[in-house]
């Protein structure tokens, strides 16, 4: 399982839409995954799973450049700044604390 219980039919579509380009596609196929809003909060450590991380952006807990996504499929840019909704900042501050003493 890659992504987080991608369907086959939308990886098809990914990797599709990749090879067609021919440039660059294993560049440009992992950063159709995983500069995803979802994926990137959880590989930074900020949630304890990627089903959470998709939660949180679909309640809209989530913020990327003072805007509100609500999209999981929302894909970062260099210098974009993800905020967090006050509710959730006790679960980050949790998890960033176990990855820096105890490790991922």
């Amino acid at each position: 399982e890659y992504g987080g219980n991608l369907k086959k039919h939308r990886f098809k579509n990914i990797c599709n839409s990749c090879v067609a380009k021919k440039t660059q596609a294993v560049f440009l196929f992992l950063k159709t995954l995983e500069f995803r809003l979802p994926m990137f909060i959880y590989r930074m450590g900020f949630s304890p799973s990627l089903l959470t991380a998709k939660f949180w952006v679909t309640s809209g807990l989530i913020k990327v450049n003072g805007k509100l996504f609500k999209n999981n499929w929302h894909t970062l840019h260099l210098y974009d700044f993800v905020e967090f909704d006050p509710s959730v900042w006790k679960i980050v501050s949790i998890n960033l604390v176990k990855i820096l003493f105890y490790g991922s």
